[in-house]
Order: C-alpha cells, then sequence, then structure tokens
C-alpha cells in the first residue's frame, strides 16, 4: 500500500502481491506513476509538468509573457542602476582608472589552517581599470573589501584621458564580456554579443597602460583551435595558475601548491594499492603519459563570498593544524597536471575580476551620495559639506552614533560614511543599515526637544 501525501490522491494506492516488502513498495509506487501521469501530472519523461495557477495569470501581461510591474513575480530581480559617470561614456569623455589593491591584513585563518596562498595585489604586475564616462572625485576616495587572503584596501587612481581611437574598442569590450561570464559568473546568454557602448568597461592593465599585448593573445588563444600535441610537465606554467580539469565536468580551480612528493604513480587516500593512475583510467579512461609529474593542491576559484565583512571562520577546521604533512595532503582534493588546461587568465588577474562587482558597487554608492549632497546645497539654503576623510570606516555602527549626533549640532561635518548609511536599507546585504540611524535620530530629536534646542 502506498499512500501519497498528496491532493490529488483521494485515497492509498494498493499494489498486487509481492514476494517482499522492497518489491511491493516499487510496485506501489510505480502504479503511482502511472495515475500521474495519466492524469496530465507528469509528462513523457515522468517528470513533473509545470502548472500555472489561475491566481498567477493575472501577474502577466496580456500581449506578452512578460510579469506585470507591481507583481510578485515582477519583484523577482531588482535593476541595479548606475551612476551616470558609469553609463553614459562618450568618445570624447573617457577616463581612465587603475583600480590599485593592497593587502592590509592577512587571514591567519587561510595561511594556517586552510594553508591556502595569501594574495597579496600589489606584488603582481598586471592590473585591473576602468574606463568611465568622465572623472569623478570621489572615486579617489579609498575603501576597504574582505576576500579570503585579508583585508584589502582599494583606491582607484586616475590615469587621464582613454584615447579610444588607439586601441581596438571591440576587443576590449569582447574581454569584457568574456570576464563577466567566465570569472564573476554572470549569466553568458545575457553578456554574449555587445555590450551596451555607453556602459563602463573593465580592462587588463600593465603598468599604466592597457595591456594590449595579453588581449592580443587571449584573443588568439580563445579563437585558435586545439592541437593535439605531446604534454610536458612545466612548472612555470602552473604557477598563478587557475586550472580547468579535463577529465571531467568541474568548476575552475586555483593552483595552490605544487605537491612534488606525490605523482599519479602515489596511492590514493583511503585505498590500499590503488594509484592515481589506476583511479583516472578506471574511471575516466584516461592515460597518464608522464608518471613522474607532481600533482597540483587546488582551491575552488568558482567559489563566491560576500566582501563587505570580514570572511567568518569556524572552530571545525582548528584540529587541521595538528594534522602532519601527509595526513594533510589526505584530506585536499589533488589533480594531475595533464588532465587539466591552463586557463588564459592568471590567478592574481581573475582574483581582481572578481572583486570588480563589490567595488563597482561602493562606488556606485559613494558617487550617488556625493551627487546627492550637490543637489542638496543648490536647493536647500544650508550649505552641506562632506568631512574630507583619507578612510572609509568598514563597521560604522562601531562609531559614537548618538554622541557624534549631539556633535553635528556644533559644527561637525557629516562624513561620506554618515550619508552612506542613511540611504542603506536593511535588505541591501550591507554591515551597516538605516535601521540603527533612524532610532537613533528619533532619539536625538527628543533629547533636542526636551533642552529646548530649536536650530540642530
Amino acid at each position: 500500500m502506498f499512500h501519497v501525501d498528496f491532493l490529488h490522491f483521494r485515497e492509498p494506492l494498493v499494489s498486487d502481491a509481492r514476494k517482499n516488502k522492497t518489491q511491493a513498495k516499487r510496485a506501489a509506487a510505480l502504479d503511482a506513476c502511472r495515475k500521474l501521469h495519466q492524469d496530465g501530472l507528469l509528462n513523457e519523461s515522468l517528470l513533473p509538468r509545470k502548472r500555472v495557477l489561475d491566481i498567477m495569470l493575472d501577474e502577466f501581461e496580456d500581449d506578452s509573457k512578460r510579469p506585470k510591474i507591481g507583481t510578485k513575480r515582477s519583484k523577482s530581480y531588482y535593476e541595479i542602476v548606475l551612476p551616470t559617470v558609469m553609463t553614459s561614456i562618450e568618445e570624447e569623455r573617457m577616463i581612465l582608472y587603475k583600480i590599485e589593491l593592497r593587502l592590509v591584513s592577512e587571514s591567519s585563518h587561510t595561511k594556517n589552517v586552510k594553508q591556502y596562498n595569501i594574495y597579496d595585489p600589489s606584488q603582481f604586475p598586471r592590473k585591473l581599470g576602468i574606463i568611465v564616462g568622465g572623472q569623478d572625485e570621489i572615486f579617489e576616495h579609498p575603501f576597504d573589501i574582505f576576500t579570503l587572503s585579508g583585508q584589502v584596501s582599494v583606491k582607484l587612481k586616475p590615469l587621464g584621458p582613454f584615447p579610444s581611437s588607439k586601441y581596438p574598442m571591440k576587443l576590449l569590450e569582447d574581454f569584457h564580456c568574456f570576464a563577466l561570464a567566465e570569472v564573476i559568473g554572470f549569466n553568458p546568454n545575457l553578456v554574449k554579443g555587445e555590450k551596451k557602448s555607453n556602459e563602463y568597461l573593465m580592462v587588463p592593465l600593465i603598468g599604466n597602460e592597457v595591456d594590449i599585448e595579453f588581449l592580443d593573445s587571449w584573443n588568439s588563444a580563445n579563437n585558435a583551435t586545439e592541437k593535439s600535441e605531446k604534454w610536458k610537465f612545466s612548472e612555470d606554467d602552473y604557477k598563478d595558475a587557475v586550472v580547468i580539469p579535463q577529465h571531467r565536468k568541474m568548476e575552475n580551480f586555483f593552483v595552490e601548491e605544487i605537491v612534488r612528493e606525490k605523482c599519479p604513480l602515489s596511492v590514493l587516500p583511503n585505498h590500499a594499492t590503488q594509484t592515481y593512475h589506476d583511479h583516472y583510467e578506471k574511471n575516466f579512461r584516461c592515460k597518464i603519459s608522464d608518471l613522474n609529474q607532481p600533482l597540483l593542491r587546488i582551491s575552488n576559484a568558482d567559489k563566491k563570498h560576500f566582501m563587505y565583512a570580514q570572511v567568518s571562520t569556524t572552530q571545525d577546521f582548528d584540529e587541521r593544524t595538528e594534522l602532519n604533512r601527509n595526513s594533510f595532503l589526505d584530506k585536499r582534493t589533488l589533480l594531475v597536471p595533464e588532465l587539466t588546461k591552463v586557463h588564459f587568465i592568471p590567478g592574481s588577474l581573475w582574483r581582481e575580476i572578481q572583486m570588480l562587482p563589490f567595488v563597482m558597487n561602493r562606488l556606485s554608492s559613494m558617487s550617488k551620495v556625493n551627487h546627492l549632497m550637490k543637489e542638496l546645497n543648490k536647493t536647500v539654503g544650508r550649505h552641506y559639506d562632506l568631512e574630507d576623510e583619507k578612510t572609509f570606516p568598514q563597521l560604522i555602527e562601531d562609531k559614537p552614533s548618538f554622541k557624534l549626533l549631539i556633535g553635528k549640532g556644533q559644527g561637525t561635518k557629516l562624513t561620506l560614511p554618515d550619508m552612506i548609511q542613511a540611504f542603506t536599507l536593511r535588505g541591501a546585504g550591507e554591515t551597516f543599515d538605516m535601521e540603527k540611524a533612524e532610532i537613533l535620530g528619533d532619539a536625538f530629536l527628543k533629547f533636542a526637544m526636551s533642552i529646548g534646542k530649536d536650530d540642530f
């Protein structure tokens, strides 16, 4: 007997007698599938058919399948509106900025427990730049983000007007779309093809110039057909590298270490005699020609995390610090270099591209607040100035907010973080929001009224 917890069935389904309990259950389940298919709830592949309830039909427009504005379906995604300086790019007003990144403090958890390489962007020559439609002084305001390696200071350095006639713009746009889809993970169907001509561009830099040699090499490698050549291990190919496993479809990986004490003839962890060579040949039909090549210790290059707050660490991994070398490697994934493909984008540039959405979002917030303050100065009698801070405080809620509010009435200037906090909703996913400031503001107004102050 099989009683399905589904409103479609009013009575239990009873199968024919079988030899044992397992066969009886399978027969009852098969009868349930047959009944659902007959009633049109399963398709020919016995997969559920998607049903549109009558109450949902009103959420779509009559002439198209687009959801109506104001319905629940239309609120699945929110359109991110970038400042004008990032979207209105004209050839005669293009400005090239260099994103300068510097590791301020290392993550001890990443270095000692996970034993991953600490990435300091300032140690690598190739940088990332953005081309925007005009110069905005607020872009030069430093702020911090948090990577797996630790706290990183971000500052944009203006490199002057960008001579678009000097560079192949189509190549720059192709690289921009490729990086969005391949590295950041945007839907390739949305970024494939032509990029909007008036949006910002990300470009690789070497020194203070666009690395056109790198772009040409990338374009040639991207369009070239693969040639079957005899494989040979070269250690230089795997330094600062991102690799793609070829034996089956997997994620992209950073090469954390070349493990010289391991080779394809090494025995797999938790196996008595099976080697890496035997494992790949038996399970994936991959033959390894070089049995003396070292193995690669890797980490996930596609893993995303929130970069506006410090990466949380748990105590569950503390025991790994006590493991010896062999035990440590047994708990890590090791790949055979011959069965991987080295990605053309190096690991250092890959990491910088992954930081770009957080950098652009912070720049967008800063630019919008700065524009708002300028508009207020035009329309309001009082003149509002933002205090020129050299740093952008990460944890705004740690400041003595109530005492600070009292100081605002005594000539203290507002800061850029103060204004960003005042316009940040709780759902924005920041480490701060306007709710605490709103509560403190109400308390401050009551305090000001109680002491008879009306000039705050």
